[in-house]
């Protein structure tokens, strides 16, 4: 017999470690820095907009904003033990703009390349299918016109 997911427990017993490992799928150098590049630089802030977005993210799973406000409060408290341990914000080496998009772009690839090899298909037949060129509509004779 299968047992049933409780979020009431799941939500009670969580950890911010475990808030990290579950809801955020990146590393905190890389978590820090996109939201730097955005313009935001307070650490609540980066970790309420964050958990904000993760109803999104999990399509499908419904969320309450009590359990959302949790996520960022034990997001936050990850965080600021992860600088206290490097020594603050300070110690910290940011990516920039451009290695940031460069990261994104490798594994947007990556994962464009899983599809092509799941659906064998080639990057021609992808790309017709990602931007609908392959939907064109047939041309039909008109009835009404004289041969």
């Amino acid at each position: 017999m299968k047992s049933k997911f409780n979020a009431k427990k799941w939500f009670k017993n969580l950890t911010p470690n475990m808030a990290w490992d579950q809801y955020v799928g990146m590393s905190e150098r890389i978590f820090i820095s996109n939201f730097y590049a955005e313009g935001v630089y307070d650490i609540k802030q980066m970790c309420t907009i964050y958990a904000s977005e993760i109803p999104q993210l999990y399509y499908g799973v419904l969320f309450n904003m009590k359990d959302i406000k949790l996520i960022g409060e034990l997001l936050e408290q990850y965080l600021k033990a992860y600088l206290k341990k490097i020594g603050g914000i300070d110690n910290m080496e940011f990516y920039t703009v451009e290695e940031l998009d460069e990261m994104f772009y490798e594994g947007f690839e990556e994962m464009v390349q899983e599809v092509m090899k799941k659906y064998n298909i080639t990057r021609d037949q992808f790309t017709d299918a990602s931007t609908g060129e392959n939907k064109k509509p047939k041309k039909v004779p008109r009835t009404d016109q004289v041969l």
